[in-house]
């Protein structure tokens, strides 16, 4: 015997294969709209995002995370102490050629900065610098007392003792020019 409701039900239809092939297309094109958009927004407002390869900027930046950064113009950034930025890598600094690195300003240029009180601070213009960012135990008590260079920015890691920054390359050199980074090379600035 029928089932009385199953009379009245109504029949089970199927959108046709051209129906469902043209719902998925047309949701895959929406979606390459939408980050077409994010990607053009990005870039049309002078956002990037790089990632870090090493361990030079822990604590505050991990190995492998990718950060977001604020593109500027060559020439068009002001320095400001404390500042972590995305520097093109002179050939002395970089293990491969057109290497972006970052690091945190430490001194602008024309600044004394010196190492290290008797705490083991490194000295900004006489004055102990505070740093609570610096990785515990990695800071380095390596004596120096420099004027940076007009142009010129003073850069280190985080994690001091397993950064090539401007104190690895001062002591291998012994060059405050060499130890430095032009303003020029700063490419862009990290969003913290």
């Amino acid at each position: 015997m029928a089932d009385p409701a199953s009379a009245f039900a109504p029949a089970k239809r199927r959108l046709p294969t051209a129906a469902i092939v043209g719902i998925v297309c047309g949701s895959l094109a929406l979606l390459v709209v939408v980050a077409g958009a994010i990607v053009g927004f990005n870039i049309f407002t002078g956002i990037k995002r790089f990632q870090v390869p090493g361990t030079s900027m822990e604590p505050t930046i991990q190995a492998g995370e990718t950060i977001t950064a604020t593109v500027v113009d060559s020439g068009e950034y002001a320095p400001k102490h404390g500042d972590i930025v995305v520097f093109n890598a002179p050939d002395t600094w970089a293990s491969t050629p057109s290497e972006q690195q970052i690091k945190r300003v430490i001194a602008l240029p024309g600044e004394r900065v010196a190492c290290c009180d008797p705490q083991g601070q490194t000295q900004l213009a006489g004055k102990p610098l505070i740093e609570p960012y610096v990785k515990p135990g990695s800071n380095l008590r390596v004596s120096y007392d420099l004027t940076v260079p007009e142009g010129r920015l003073w850069l280190l890691g985080d994690n001091r003792s397993q950064s090539g920054d401007s104190l690895n390359h001062y002591q291998m050199t012994q060059d405050v020019t060499e130890s430095t980074i032009p303003l020029s090379a700063i490419v862009a600035i990290v969003k913290r």
